[in-house]
């Protein structure tokens, strides 16, 4: 049996129409990927897991993210990319993961990935075995009322420009970008 805030979520993330990204003409189209944001405990003290990426990956060095990556050809949609790719990174089992729905897409600038962040849920961390070449650090992150008022602005550089961006500390680094958005978008729908 579900905490009644993750069943709450499940039946709103399955009720919503999810809108369907346009690609714009002219563009070159991005590349698909999806991610898996794992909720972990119960209605009092809810978790995620996120990690820091290492220097040896293509794309993203050294930045803070959830388990995921591009959608393989054998992929039989994003859910099971982001599953796929929690397995790889982290050692998260499918069979341990219930998959409450799915958030709206998200681009990234730099590196044009169209990400889906897919949101699922287990009662207990599970036993993290990361995949040395691209996890650095693993990272339990509490999603309680000081993690969400922490919020600043600071400015990074993407693509040659400097720009200015909404990130979240946390322990020795922050999250910010597409990890960001796909963080407060499923903060918004925790709000009912």
């Amino acid at each position: 049996m579900l905490p009644d805030r993750i069943a709450a979520l499940r039946t709103r993330l399955r009720a919503r129409a999810r809108p369907i990204a346009a690609i714009e003409a002219g563009v070159v189209p991005p590349r698909r990927a999806a991610v898996l944001i794992p909720l972990i405990g119960g209605d009092g003290d809810l978790r995620t897991v996120v990690f820091e990426r290492t220097l040896r990956v293509a794309d993203h060095k050294g930045e803070i993210c959830f388990p995921g990556g591009s959608v393989e050809p054998g992929d039989e949609d994003p859910v099971a990319a982001a599953l796929r790719e929690a397995e790889e990174e982290l050692g998260i089992r499918a069979s341990d993961v219930e998959v409450l729905g799915l958030l709206d897409d998200v681009r990234t600038l730099g590196s044009n990935f169209l990400i889906t962040p897919v949101v699922g849920y287990m009662r207990a961390v599970p036993k993290i075995i990361a995949e040395e070449r691209e996890v650095a650090r693993v990272i339990v992150v509490k999603l309680d009322a000081r993690f969400t008022s922490s919020r600043y602005r600071e400015m990074v550089v993407i693509r040659g420009a400097e720009r200015e961006v909404d990130a979240y500390p946390i322990e020795g680094g922050r999250i910010w970008g597409a990890t960001l958005r796909a963080l407060e978008l499923l903060l918004d729908a925790m709000k009912g």
